[in-house]
């Protein structure tokens, strides 16, 4: 993932242990935060002018600094579930998960302080998800069943939201010809955008475009496309 903190991007490099901060204008590393420990480094979230929470797939999340000198992370924190994608609204982190939403207060990251919102009916995929500008809606998308006939069932790809404020779940979008997806935004206009990978070949994919009017735009890549940044 890439996420824009103080001026520098901050890339989780999977697999690695590592995250790189970058320089915006020549793309060059300016530091590397080194893990000391197993780590599957994913989303990043600033919590204060100084710091961020990575996720990780190791049941944990990490704290690290956002300015110089960046060094190691600064600690490592035991959670019951794994979480890949993290938003931070009104000095709460919402973690999304498997059985649920996470949420924390940025003043107490901790095993016993995690609160779960529940998860809605269908399959849900809580690490393909994002926020909207205003911050009052988390989106994530929600594998559903379209219909229940003598030929089986049929899914669609759906994308629902979460009002903050109130907790309340609403449909937003259908993704129609999508099964699978690698990523997952929407823009600043609330024009849904995804990874399609295709079949997970190596080849190149898209990036594919659902605009509110009902039209669909599509996008070829390079292999494996993964995430829309919106700056």
């Amino acid at each position: 993932s890439i996420t824009k903190i103080n001026g520098k991007y901050f890339v989780t490099v999977d697999n690695s242990k590592k995250i790189e901060v970058i320089d915006p204008e020549t793309f060059g590393s300016v530091g590397t935060i080194l893990y000391t420990q197993a780590g599957f480094p994913r989303q990043i979230v600033a919590i204060s002018p100084t710091e961020a929470i990575v996720s990780d797939l190791e049941r944990q999340l990490v704290r690290i600094r956002t300015v110089e000198p960046y060094g190691e992370p600064l600690e490592y924190i035991s959670i019951p579930r794994s979480v890949e994608y993290l938003v931070t609204v009104d000095n709460k982190i919402f973690g999304m998960t498997t059985g649920g939403i996470y949420v924390f207060d940025t003043d107490n990251i901790s095993k016993k302080a995690v609160r779960v919102i529940p998860e809605v009916n269908g399959t849900i995929t809580y690490n393909r998800t994002d926020i909207d500008p205003t911050l009052n809606w988390i989106y994530f998308n929600v594998k559903t069943c379209k219909s229940n006939t003598a030929a089986g069932i049929t899914s669609v790809q759906s994308v629902y939201r979460m009002n903050i404020g109130t907790g309340e779940f609403e449909h937003y979008l259908d993704l129609p010809g999508i099964d699978m997806m690698y990523g997952f935004s929407v823009s600043p206009q609330g024009e849904v955008y995804l990874c399609d990978c295709l079949d997970y070949s190596a080849q190149r994919g898209y990036i594919r475009n659902y605009k509110k009017d009902g039209s669909i735009r599509n996008f070829r890549v390079g292999i494996y496309p993964s995430q829309v940044y919106f700056p």
